[in-house]
């Protein structure tokens, strides 16, 4: 099944993140937002390319041109919001950090993709923190994520590899408003919260 253009955008916004990230973890500098903004932009061309676009009914009546133009313009204007706002917060120590969790007595293993563990330019003592980044057109709410299964997994991830908690969890919302703006939330984890996300993949494993 093609992506949907939320998942594409997305995607695309986050492949120009990464490029970002994975050089100034040597560099400590970041990119200029024009390379940003065009790794996004050639990441959404490419995969509609190669996969494809879904288009429900609503967007297919408006035009398949119509709604392409108006999610790469998107694309652009969250890829300069990432750039502007969110890249120079962070100094990457890892992007797309594969971490594999052994579940004993399992026949499958869990595998967690870290969007990003970085510290704080303006406070690296504060230690490493796992931060996630997510694009849309509406602001999620907080507890969205305080009770975000992925989040709870990535954390278990995290611990997995570096045998202690992180330090802190940022997600970074770049929201597509008539002005677009960047909303960040900040969320822990506690031994309940690994205890239900460890009975879902039970569940879903058995």
């Amino acid at each position: 099944i093609p992506p949907g253009v939320a998942a594409l955008r997305g995607g695309s916004v986050h492949k120009g993140a990464e490029m970002n990230f994975e050089q100034k973890i040597l560099s400590k500098i970041d990119l200029p937002k024009k390379d940003i903004v065009d790794r996004a932009i050639a990441e959404f061309e490419g995969r509609m390319k190669i996969e494809g676009l879904f288009l429900d009914p609503i967007a297919e009546a408006r035009g398949k041109a119509i709604v392409i133009g108006e999610e790469k313009d998107t694309t652009v204007r969250l890829a300069g919001l990432f750039s502007d706002e969110v890249a120079p917060v962070y100094q990457p120590t890892a992007v797309e950090e594969k971490i594999t969790i052994e579940l004993p007595n399992s026949p499958r293993d869990l595998l967690g993709i870290l969007d990003l563990t970085a510290t704080l330019v303006a406070d690296p003592a504060r230690g490493e923190g796992l931060i996630d980044y997510k694009t849309g057109k509406k602001t999620k709410s907080q507890s969205e994520f305080d009770t975000s299964s992925q989040l709870t997994l990535y954390d278990l991830a995290y611990r997995a590899k570096r045998g202690k908690a992180p330090d802190f969890i940022q997600v970074e919302q770049l929201v597509d408003l008539k002005v677009p703006k960047r909303v960040t939330n900040k969320t822990t984890r506690s031994a309940a919260d690994f205890k239900a996300a460890i009975a879902r993949v039970n569940a879903m494993i058995g």
